[in-house]
């Protein structure tokens, strides 16, 4: 999967379900109630994200460092991928409202990889 491609389906997957994916307790989660996923989460099936969120560490980086995402998640995309997670957590971190700041986010993600936004 190309970052475009990637890109386009974590922005328009969060953007449809309209909330973050979160625990009830406020932690960001690949799987999170009400069926709501993260970016990387998005971009993963369920069995992939299975046992996912039980890790003490769930950064994209220590996950794929630990073997435990699929091979297309490649090592060469890591800070892309981190900052997809990021747009999402940041935004679930702010008192703002969730759809501006991760909408903001994704722009500044989309400005740094040279692509472009999902109308």
């Amino acid at each position: 999967m190309n970052r475009q491609k990637a890109f386009d389906t974590a922005y328009l997957g969060v953007i449809k379900k309209g909330k973050p994916s979160m625990t009830k307790g406020g932690g960001c989660v690949y799987r999170g109630p009400n069926r709501r996923k993260c970016d990387i989460g998005q971009l993963l099936t369920n069995k992939e994200a299975e046992g996912l969120d039980s890790s003490d560490d769930t950064s994209v980086r220590k996950l794929f460092r630990a073997g435990a995402l699929p091979a297309r998640f490649i090592e060469a995309d890591l800070d892309f991928y981190d900052e997809l997670q990021s747009a999402h957590d940041q935004a679930a971190d702010t008192s703002k409202d969730f759809l501006d700041a991760f909408r903001a986010n994704m722009a500044t993600v989309a400005r740094d990889y040279e692509l472009t936004v999902p109308a």
